[in-house]
């Protein structure tokens, strides 16, 4: 269409171009050919879609607006804006082309060819060999996985030992000097984070959406790429170790998954796997496309693999990779992904146990989160009565969390992101409230007397407020007839045996308190006759600490025979982060100049800071310190809730930056430290009651998984991670109780996190359930619901005829339609479907033979630096062959290459069949394009995934049925982007807008 010229609009008002006659019903099939007035171009009257993508064509679209990264279809204006690269318009053209080529989206398809080549591909093939090579490329995918891991976590943990050093010298001069340590120590990482994201959008976010995209079936070219894989691991180095709250879980199943697909698509590059794999050396003298066909599946099982070694590695925790692969990567199962998940994962473990140097020796050196005691509680109606709430709590909380994550995600991406000085003001002013709200609750006392330090025997107090009557308080009566009656052997009507039993089922203690309590109680029991010498008979006596004294003592002895190893790792003492407090206190003998003094006993108990404890801390030493077991106060309730709101609310603001961000471990930080908060309001009316109370390390991780599986839904992963990285199984009934109602009131109320940021996106994702309301429908029906209108143009079409299917004519063809697939017909019946770049290699094939060519590329670049090429790039490259190729070369015949190459079963309806047994066909086989053929065989339309999505979102906006999508002003920003997201594919739509 020439510049300047008005174009008719569409029923919904999109321009359209007018390139070709328009049919006159459903059923009209037209063999396109120059000879016969079909043109391709401006000069006849078909209607067509001015979008540079529609009908059959699925492969390239821009993200729509919502989407994470702002991005939009480049059109001829724009592409001439963007050709201006003069001086400083160089940086910004190569910016806004990276943006561009990372919105780019196509649809993958992992339905297998049938035809000719493909059977003499196979017969080549010895699948021993590919087997063979499989288990070789899984052994590597494990042990590179590991040692990302390993090499991320240790990089991380040496740059936060030195952040902490610092400031923990610059907090004994004085608070502006902390505050300033603490700012300059994580602003100058997030810079570099947010300058690598700038220039390598698809670095952003925590790529976990793209991934389950991919595997869905919706290629993101750039998300795949070297250069995202390098930006995301510097921009997870950059985020973690500036301190900000997030996490790299979900960017690291990313990098993972990217590792997996680099590891198929570089496989030809090593000629002799090559040849066992795919059974040539050189893939060049084989068809191209074919082997893409055939990758294709192998991509998208290595990508699933990569994932699940993520989370292997990510978690410790090798079963759980496989569950999360089955459970919310992979959306096209086979039973021989299990053991091939499991082998992966596998490795994993063992890269990470030789690069341990072989430290981990037992299951809980394995274990991340690994707890410090087991205990072997009772479980009463009360507590499963605890755990109902906590898991309707952690759905419903757990929801509204993935809302409040959405909206300012859509925010963002409209006010910030498409400023880039604005996304760098963005990092800073983050950086400068997160550190400060840090800084200053680090402040905060959480004693009674104002200070900051907390004797480490209150965390022990729950020795003191056991149920006043238990088998270890009896009268001095039944204790003398009891030890009257000890024959040396365990005897459970005996009462110190009856009251080392209820302990152990009541009361969870740390194995080195345990042994500590247990032997005073024995000494205390067999001198129970020389005490009870003087008391009366009546007197109650017992066994355990009766005072905060006596626990104090006990702690003392604990002390005196175990050191420092008493201690839970993870907590700051004493003086740390406290100097300056201590040393203003210390004029007026205060408690906290006490604790503070630097010459105690050894064996007096430490103080230790709670809230420096957890802000202070890498997210799994939080996590550490929150499961702790045994210490029920370890943290009191002042200290969980000022870290857990502002923990809340800056995980919110941080989330979505311009750096690699992530919310699995801020939720698992948010949901253990209310979980705990939780256990210990639950206490304070057990106690009341009399009642044994609940374990707050216990809570702490029920907690956790009850909001992870309300935020997530991936019910089994939850259970089996927060098993096998806590090696924990007390409390396995309580933590699948909370995740199966956390999981289930939380789909009753909204999508999980991830799909809720794939909707955000405008991403095709097809969820494996349709809506119930288009069972009512059939193909004929959906297709014409979501144009407003019964279809009534022609599908684009080859037909097999000498005269007419010649390289000239497959030129005007690509050059004017810009489908990805085109049904193949014979007298008007269907005989197969052809590839995009099926076509294109024939050109190339039939042309070369018959003289010099410069061959087509006829695809927009995948990966590298260099400047994307755009669709109307494209098209040109096809214009300029039509011109410049000799006549001869033009006129030669490709009729037979094309009956060679082409798929001679495709996935096919009719227009009567029912749309929900088309949409899961489609789904199942992972299908590109599913042509409707009528009675006679004659192709009417052909269906992708863009006309599926458009059905799941006009039953949607039209009536609700979808659930995915939500209202326009929730998520999808506004009326504006209704139209935007419907389009059609496999017949002319006059819906224009994104396609996939």
């Amino acid at each position: 269409m020439q510049a300047g010229r008005a174009s008719p609009p569409s029923r919904d008002g999109s321009p359209v171009h007018r390139a070709g006659r328009s049919a006159n019903d459903f059923g009209s099939t037209a063999a396109l050919n120059p000879e016969h007035g079909d043109a391709f171009g401006p000069r006849a009257g078909q209607w067509i879609p001015m979008d540079p993508v529609a009908d059959q064509h699925d492969d390239l679209r821009a993200t729509a607006r919502g989407s994470s990264v702002a991005a939009h279809s480049l059109g001829p204006a724009e592409s001439a804006a963007v050709r201006v690269s003069l001086g400083g318009q160089l940086r910004k053209r190569l910016t806004a082309q990276r943006t561009n080529m990372t919105a780019l989206t196509r649809s993958v398809d992992y339905e297998e060819v049938d035809s000719v080549p493909m059977q003499r591909y196979y017969q080549r093939v010895l699948p021993s060999r590919q087997n063979a090579v499989r288990a070789l490329l899984c052994v590597i995918l494990g042990f590179v996985t590991a040692a990302l891991y390993y090499g991320l976590h240790h990089v991380t943990k040496i740059l936060f030992e030195l952040r902490v050093k610092q400031a923990k010298a610059a907090h004994e001069h004085s608070f502006a000097a902390f505050w300033g340590s603490m700012v300059g120590f994580a602003l100058i990482p997030a810079l570099i984070g947010a300058i690598i994201t700038i220039l390598e959008p698809s670095a952003g976010g925590s790529g976990m959406p793209e991934v389950i995209s991919f595997l869905n079936g919706l290629d993101q070219p750039a998300f795949v790429t070297w250069q995202t894989l390098g930006a995301k691991m510097v921009g997870m180095v950059c985020i973690v170790s500036s301190g900000l709250y997030s996490g790299y879980d979900g960017p690291l199943i990313h990098a993972c998954a990217i590792i997996g697909i680099m590891i198929v698509r570089n496989l030809k590059k090593i000629p002799r796997l090559a040849e066992a794999y795919y059974g040539v050396r050189d893939l060049h003298a084989e068809s191209r496309s074919m082997i893409r066909n055939v990758r294709s599946h192998e991509l998208q099982v290595f990508a699933t693999l990569g994932a699940a070694c993520g989370v292997a590695t990510a978690f410790q925790a090798p079963v759980a990779g496989v569950i999360f692969a089955l459970e919310e990567a992979i959306s096209f199962y086979s039973p021989s992904l299990l053991l091939k998940a499991l082998f992966a994962c596998s490795m994993t473990m063992v890269a990470t146990s030789l690069y341990s140097h072989g430290t981990k020796i037992n299951g809980d050196s394995y274990s991340i989160y690994s707890v410090n005691a087991h205990c072997s509680i009772r479980i009463t109606a009360v507590e499963y009565l605890s755990f109902v709430i906590m898991g309707v709590v952690g759905g419903v909380f757990g929801h509204f969390y993935n809302v409040l994550v959405a909206k300012i995600g859509v925010w963002r991406a409209k006010h910030i992101h498409p400023s880039v000085s604005r996304r760098l003001i963005e990092v800073v002013v983050v950086v400068l409230i997160t550190m400060t709200a840090s800084s200053l609750i680090v402040e905060l006392p959480t004693e009674r007397d104002g200070s900051l330090c907390t004797p480490f025997d209150r965390s022990l107090k729950h020795l003191v407020k056991v149920p006043p009557t238990n088998p270890c308080a009896n009268t001095c009566g039944k204790w003398v007839s009891s030890l009257n009656a000890m024959d040396g052997e365990y005897d459970p009507t005996n009462l110190f045996d009856s009251c080392i039993e209820w302990l152990d089922d009541s009361v969870c203690l740390d194995a080195r308190i345990r042994n500590q309590v247990i032997s005073d109680a024995a000494t205390r029991y067999t001198s129970m006759a020389d005490t009870c010498n003087t008391l009366p008979p009546n007197t109650t006596i017992s066994l355990l600490p009766s005072s905060d004294a006596a626990v104090h003592t006990l702690v003392m002895q604990s002390i005196a025979q175990y050191r420092s190893a008493l201690y839970p790792p993870g907590l700051y003492f004493d003086a740390d982060f406290n100097k300056p407090l201590a040393r203003r206190a210390s004029s007026n003998g205060t408690a906290l100049a006490k604790r503070s003094a630097e010459t105690k006993p050894l064996t007096e108990p430490k103080c230790y800071h709670q809230v420096a404890s957890l802000v202070m801390n890498q997210p799994e030493d939080i996590l550490k310190n929150l499961f702790a077991r045994g210490y029920y106060y370890l943290f009191e309730w002042k200290g969980l809730l000022m870290f857990g709101l502002v923990y809340l609310a800056l995980s919110l603001f941080t989330h979505h930056i311009s750096m690699p961000t992530d919310l699995v471990l801020p939720v698992l930080v948010i949901g253990a430290t209310f979980g705990r908060l939780y256990a210990l309001g639950i206490n304070q009316w057990k106690s009341s009651i009399g009642s044994p109370l609940l374990d707050p390390g216990a809570s702490a991780l029920l907690g956790m998984a009850a909001f992870w599986a309300g935020t997530s839904r991936m019910m089994i992963t939850i259970i089996v991670i927060a098993l096998q990285s806590t090696n924990e199984q007390t409390y396995l009934n309580g933590i699948t109780l909370v995740v199966i109602l956390a999981t289930v009131i939380g789909n009753l109320l909204g999508e999980s996190q991830y799909h809720l940021e794939i909707e955000a996106m405008h991403m095709a994702y097809l969820p494996d359930t349709p809506p119930h309301a288009l069972r009512k429908w059939t193909v004929e029906e959906a297709l014409a619901a979501t144009r407003g209108h019964k279809p009534t143009t022609r599908v684009v079409v080859l037909d097999l005829d000498p005269t007419r299917l010649t390289a000239g004519t497959a030129l005007d063809l690509l050059s004017a339609v810009p489908h990805t697939g085109f049904p193949v017909i014979q007298h008007g019946r269907l005989q197969g479907l052809l590839l995009r770049d099926q076509l294109v290699e024939i050109i190339n094939s039939a042309c070369s033979a018959a003289g010099p060519i410069e061959p087509l590329r006829g695809t927009i670049p995948r990966r590298g630096w260099r400047i994307a090429k755009r669709v109307s790039d494209v098209n040109e490259e096809f214009e300029f062959a039509r011109a410049s190729w000799p006549a001869d070369v033009l006129a030669v015949p490709i009729v037979d290459l094309v009956e060679a190459a082409l798929n001679r079963s495709p996935l096919t309806v009719t227009p009567r069949t029912a749309a929900t047994k088309a949409y899961r066909r489609f789904r199942t086989l992972g299908a590109r394009h599913m042509v409707v053929a009528d009675d006679a065989n004659a192709p009417v339309a052909v269906v992708t995934r863009a006309d599926l999505h458009a059905w799941l979102d006009f039953l949607h906006h039209h009536r609700g049925s979808h659930r995915g999508h939500h209202d326009d002003s929730d998520v999808h920003g506004g009326e504006g982007e209704r139209n935007g997201t419907v389009a059609g594919a496999g017949m002319h739509s006059n819906s224009g807008g994104a396609v996939v």
